[in-house]
């Protein structure tokens, strides 16, 4: 409820059970503006029938004071985290918001006045936010609005996708305009949505499969650790005298927002024992659609080596966000020599 007394803002009291000129006094409604009123003839009359004729408010709003924790300025229209407490004001310090880092995240609310470090203003906290700039980019009424991750304090349509960067709509257009456009405000004040991840994957991987060849698939697979290197790893090793082969397969759901491939898109760790003959390991790439889109070329480091499947190895495959990809992992081993796989990552774009 705004409580406006000669113009200004006031708290609510209220009268309900007390009497003014011997009439008993009603509560007010909740969605009520209410306009004190001083004169000197205390005609209750009069100011009853002027406080009835107060439309209602047609939204109830979340506002709080603040100051700026640091010098500078913060503009109407920028969100804003909270930062301090002001002990001499009593109101929260703030500072701009930026979805790229914890230490300036979750908002809390948009600015709808300015605000500095000497002069307080109003940070909306749930309501709207008018006088804005929602005309470019091809926003719509409606659009969702994200914490910017690029820009401090500033809200962008485009949902943040980079491995790093922090998710959290602040609200949604109400109006679009190039001046005077409108944000309904709701920010959760904590980040509200899966964070952008490099999909981190160690062995042993969660509903992977072992596929055999008819003929030379004598391959022994154990799991193994590392301690020294600090690697957990796959190994496949034979005493077979000839080379022998078989296949780890792992199916992966692509996240639901997945933007396309980092330029390293796909990257595992993989080693061979000492003097392997032709043991070694082969990495196979299969996209949404289960065609084959890669094989990568058969790995015999006797270290342990970081692999990398670049996004152009991948460019001609389909990758449908939300969609199942397959890689293949082919042991060869022989003569009592193994094939070792480590962690695999799958980076996205942005990261």
């Amino acid at each position: 409820m705004a409580l406006t007394r000669n113009g200004k803002r006031a708290d609510v009291v209220s009268l309900e059970g007390n009497s003014i000129n011997a009439q008993p006094v009603k509560a007010l409604p909740i969605a009520a503006d209410v306009l004190l009123i001083e004169d000197s003839s205390d005609n209750y009359a009069a100011k009853k029938a002027e406080i009835g004729n107060l439309p209602a408010l047609s939204a109830v709003e979340t506002i709080s004071k603040a100051l700026k924790g640091s010098p500078g300025t913060i503009n109407p229209g920028q969100s804003v985290y909270v930062s301090g407490w002001n002990v001499g004001a009593g109101v929260i310090e703030v500072e701009l918001a930026k979805a790229d880092a914890a230490a300036t995240m979750p908002a809390i609310g948009m600015c709808e006045t300015t605000i500095t470090n000497v002069a307080q203003g109003n940070v909306t906290l749930a309501g709207h936010v008018g006088g804005l700039d929602t005309s470019t980019g091809g926003i719509a009424v409606n659009d969702p609005m994200f914490v910017s991750p690029t820009v401090a304090g500033g809200f962008t349509k485009t949902r943040p996708v980079s491995p790093g960067h922090l998710v959290q709509q602040i609200g949604r257009v109400a109006r679009a305009h190039a001046s005077l456009g409108v944000i309904q405000v709701s920010g959760a004040g904590r980040t509200n949505d899966v964070p952008n991840r490099t999909l981190g994957l160690a062995p042993e991987f969660a509903g992977a499969g072992i596929s055999r060849p008819g003929t030379n698939n004598a391959v022994d697979f154990s799991y193994a650790w590392d301690g020294t290197n600090y690697h957990a790893a796959y190994r496949g090793e034979s005493a077979n005298a000839t080379l022998q082969s078989s296949s780890i397969i792992q199916r992966i759901q692509l996240p639901e927002n997945w933007p396309g491939w980092h330029t390293d898109a796909i990257a595992y760790w993989n080693r061979v024992d000492a003097t392997p003959g032709s043991t070694g390991l082969t990495v196979k790439v299969y996209d949404t659609g289960n065609t084959l889109r890669h094989t990568d070329a058969k790995q015999a480091n006797t270290s342990w080596t970081k692999t990398v499947i670049a996004d152009t190895d991948l460019a001609a495959g389909t990758w449908t966000p939300g969609g199942w990809i397959t890689i293949e992992y082919l042991f060869e081993a022989q003569n009592g020599k193994g094939a070792e796989l480590g962690e695999v990552e799958l980076a996205p774009a942005g990261d």
